[in-house]
């Protein structure tokens, strides 16, 4: 597209909340791994707003909005524990995060004459997302 006649702003977010359901075994006094499943939900959202005109200035699509997902997803996860004294630990994990996105998709010059927004040529693109987390995390207990 020509930076000229095409302008697309897009703000992309993932947020979630998930339990988890572990087993953990000990290698040392120190040391121990872990192994587990994670239940959660996650919420994926898009705010897109944009505006495309023809090189001929004829037309111009003005469009926005919001596109929201939500997924709920059951993933293993590894990980192990290093115990610095009886209240804290520090813990390495590898899991598993899934989420769903949509993106949405506009037809430009669908809109040809009309002012009202998003058409029906215009579409949300889904796709499913699997992607490997390492994880850091601090553990106090009180």
């Amino acid at each position: 597209m020509d930076p000229a006649t095409y302008v697309d702003t897009r703000k992309n977010q993932v947020g979630g909340l998930a339990l988890r359901l572990s087993f953990e075994r000990a290698v040392t006094e120190a040391w121990a791994w872990r192994a587990g499943l994670q239940v959660g939900g996650a919420k994926y959202r898009q705010e897109y707003v944009g505006e495309v005109m023809d090189a001929a200035m004829s037309y111009t699509d003005t469009y926005n909005g919001i596109v929201t997902r939500n997924t709920v997803a059951v993933s293993p996860y590894l990980g192990v524990r290093y115990t610095l004294d009886a209240e804290q630990a520090l813990e390495l994990n590898l899991v598993d995060t899934t989420y769903t996105s949509g993106n949405y998709v506009h037809v430009a010059g669908s809109m040809k004459g009309s002012m009202s927004g998003n058409t029906a040529l215009d579409y949300i693109a889904t796709r499913k997302h699997a992607i490997p987390t390492l994880e850091f995390g601090y553990v106090l207990r009180f």
